[in-house]
């Protein structure tokens, strides 16, 4: 579950002024989720991790001197909830030479995959709907994670170029994701909040 900033829809304080104001979105921003259901849109993430929103940006200004509380502040929070997470795999046989890997609507192509040099390499792209950065398990032929002593990406264009020094056979390549999500808004109001007494 994620929650996204608040959305003010008014705000006044204990004198009746608005304090309402258009926000610019900070250009560091991510955009907010749409309320609704994406079924087959995949978020490329960590087990502990699911996506995040930055944007610091109010839409209020700050009371004046003479105000003591805020009477007023209706706003919305929108609150994504993760779809299930999904696992594919491919033997490294079938995708040395160039193949797909397909979660929902998202598209990894491998261009190339192989040991070189004690190093497992491999150059993709990824298309279709998707967020966050595919991350990939080496698996042996017993389906386990193969040991790694470092990593390293580049990016050339559309293309990435992946790299993982390892100890032992990489058989397989697995990707996972979280697949579809759902975005619900929650309404809010709260009333006769204290304004904290400064110089």
């Amino acid at each position: 579950m994620k929650a996204g900033n608040w959305i003010i829809d008014g705000i006044t304080d204990d004198k009746g002024k608005s304090l309402k104001a258009d926000a610019k979105p900070s250009p560091f921003a991510k955009r907010e989720t749409e309320p609704g259901d994406a079924r087959d849109s995949v978020w490329f993430t960590r087990d502990d991790y699911f996506g995040s929103f930055q944007d610091s940006n109010l839409e209020f200004e700050v009371p004046g001197p003479e105000a003591t509380r805020i009477a007023l502040l209706k706003a919305r929070i929108r609150v994504t909830l993760a779809g299930k997470k999904v696992i594919e795999t491919r033997k490294v046989a079938d995708v040395k030479d160039g193949g797909e890997i397909r979660l929902g609507d998202s598209v990894i192509t491998i261009v190339k995959a192989g040991m070189e040099e004690g190093e497992f390499k491999m150059t993709y792209r990824a298309a279709g709907k998707h967020q966050g950065t595919p991350s990939f398990e080496l698996l042996d032929a017993e389906g386990k994670q193969v040991r790694t002593s470092g990593s390293g990406s580049g990016s050339n264009g559309s293309t990435i170029e992946a790299e993982w020094r390892v100890r032992g056979e990489v058989v397989s390549v697995g990707i996972s994701g979280i697949l579809g999500h759902r975005t619900i808004e929650i309404p809010f109001e709260l009333k006769d909040i204290p304004l904290p007494k400064g110089d």
